[in-house]
């Protein structure tokens, strides 16, 4: 414990850089070597078809090439951070948010272990589900359950099945390991403020986007 808070104020933007950046490289990478079908979308040619406006973000595709994935990713963490650093001065807890933000980036790394075993996965299956779109697949979620399944369900909701995944619960559980630990409370106590300052507003973020593709 002594040795993290001695260190995270020198090194936590490398360490978040890093960490984006090993995003970017799997994202680069990985998908050459599943098949030929699956094609890694190239960043220019996105832009090329937005003739370099700033629409571009509103194309779902840039979100998958490792420049989109660079960006999505350090929007997480610092706004997941963000909103702890906010919840928990809220409650009067004294923390700061470099400390945070290395927790957050350390149980966040738990969704770079899915990329990978949905790599594996995607390798060893490929032919079976080769059909599926790329950005709807998500290892262990709600919705790859039901296509497993051939379950059929409203599309509004897929976005709300993809979030909620095993890998998920799993980040759920890390964060409130780690503050229990790192701020000395009690493992309840921790999840609450997991509860309060993550889980809840995702929920609400999900039936958001639910509700939007619905009316749109």
């Amino acid at each position: 414990m002594m040795h993290i808070k001695l260190h995270y104020k020198k090194n936590v933007f490398i360490i978040l850089l890093s960490y984006l950046t090993l995003w970017s490289i799997l994202y680069y990478f990985l998908p050459n070597y599943i098949s030929n079908d699956y094609k890694q979308i190239n960043i220019f040619d996105i832009l090329k078809v937005h003739k370099y406006k700033i629409d571009f973000l509103n194309d779902k595709y840039f979100w998958l090439t490792p420049v989109g994935i660079f960006t999505k990713i350090f929007i997480e963490t610092i706004l997941t951070t963000f909103i702890f650093y906010i919840g928990m001065k809220v409650v009067n807890f004294k923390v700061h948010f470099k400390l945070l933000l290395i927790i957050v980036i350390i149980a966040h790394s738990i969704f770079l272990v899915q990329y990978i075993l949905e790599f594996v996965y995607l390798k060893i299956y490929w032919n079976d589900i080769k059909d599926m779109k790329k950005e709807n697949f998500s290892l262990f979620s709600i919705s790859y359950v039901l296509y497993i399944f051939k379950i059929n369900y409203n599309y509004s909701l897929n976005y709300c099945f993809q979030i909620f995944n095993i890998f998920e619960i799993i980040y759920w559980f890390i964060l409130t390991r780690l503050f229990s630990k790192y701020f000395s409370i009690s493992k309840i106590y921790s999840f609450k403020i997991v509860l309060l300052c993550y889980i809840f507003p995702l929920i609400s973020w999900g039936l958001v986007i639910t509700l939007l593709i619905i009316i749109l």
